[in-house]
């Protein structure tokens, strides 16, 4: 989990400044989702597959569960840093 609140502006080729000090822990790829409360979640791609394995893990019988896992799932893609 990262620390702090950051606001930031798209840019004109609507890219979003993600601040250098988490870039290296993120590393090349990351997986990107929308959270709750209008917020941004940003995973490493091994802390993603950690929290998929979880939201797989949990009783789809209830209809809760399933928007939850699909809240996140839906919105979910795959991103890298521009060079």
């Amino acid at each position: 989990m990262f620390l702090g609140e950051y606001s930031h502006s798209i840019d004109a080729k609507n890219r979003l400044i993600v601040p250098a000090k988490y870039r290296d822990e993120l590393g090349e790829n990351f997986i990107l989702t929308k959270g709750f409360d209008g917020c941004l979640y940003i995973y490493p791609q091994k802390e993603w597959e950690v929290f998929e394995e979880k939201l797989n893990s949990l009783p789809m019988g209830k209809g809760d569960t399933r928007k939850m896992v699909r809240f996140f799932m839906s919105s979910a893609t795959q991103a890298e840093f521009d060079k």
